[in-house]
């Protein structure tokens, strides 16, 4: 995570949308022991709505995929299917986890960078 950090540090960046919850945890870890003031100075939102990453000291902002709806779900599909026979789309909207990893700036330029597994795994 290290290294991905630094990378993020080059840019004039405010927040941060990370691939998953646990690399955005990591991430907010390195920040904060840099002494970089999370969220004044750096925000974090994270993918995924790992619930464990929310009793941090900066609860993680998510956004959360549902996957108890998604598993059941495709359960539902799987008993449901037969060779031939259209299913209809199923559609599990994702949600906005509020956390205490991010907060709105005032007169600041806000770029968010992303950071993709396959972009990690670049680094």
């Amino acid at each position: 995570a290290a290294p991905i950090l630094d990378r993020i540090l080059q840019e004039p960046v405010t927040a941060v949308m990370v691939s998953s919850d646990l690399l955005a945890g990591q991430l907010m870890q390195l920040a904060h022991a840099r002494g970089i003031d999370i969220p004044r100075q750096l925000s974090f939102v994270g993918y995924g709505g790992v619930s464990a990453l929310r009793s941090v000291s900066y609860p993680l902002t998510t956004v959360s995929l549902h996957l108890d709806r998604l598993a059941r779900k495709a359960v539902n599909l799987i008993r449901r299917y037969a060779p031939g026979k259209d299913l209809p789309p199923e559609l599990i909207t994702p949600t906005l986890i509020q956390g205490g990893s991010v907060c709105r700036l005032t007169g600041a330029s806000n770029v968010i960078q992303t950071i993709s597994d396959s972009a990690r795994q670049a680094l």
